[in-house]
């Protein structure tokens, strides 16, 4: 018997507008980045639907994101 070679392949990475602050980002899974970065949250019921904060708690940054939620 042979070995199986098997070669990941490269897919491109495309460069993504954040739907809240308009900067450049590199997708990760579901269309967030890769690192929380986005400096605007979308607030709905008092938490942010993009990544939970609620309104009142700390100040951290949120994810940038392609899509409208």
């Amino acid at each position: 018997m042979g070995n199986l070679c098997i070669r990941e392949y490269e897919r491109p990475i495309y460069n993504k507008n954040c739907v809240k602050c308009g900067d450049t980002f590199k997708p990760s899974y579901g269309g967030r980045s890769h690192r929380r970065s986005c400096r605007k949250h979308v607030f709905k019921l008092n938490t942010c639907i993009y990544c939970g904060k609620k309104i009142n708690l700390g100040g951290w940054n949120c994810y940038h994101s392609a899509y409208k939620n």
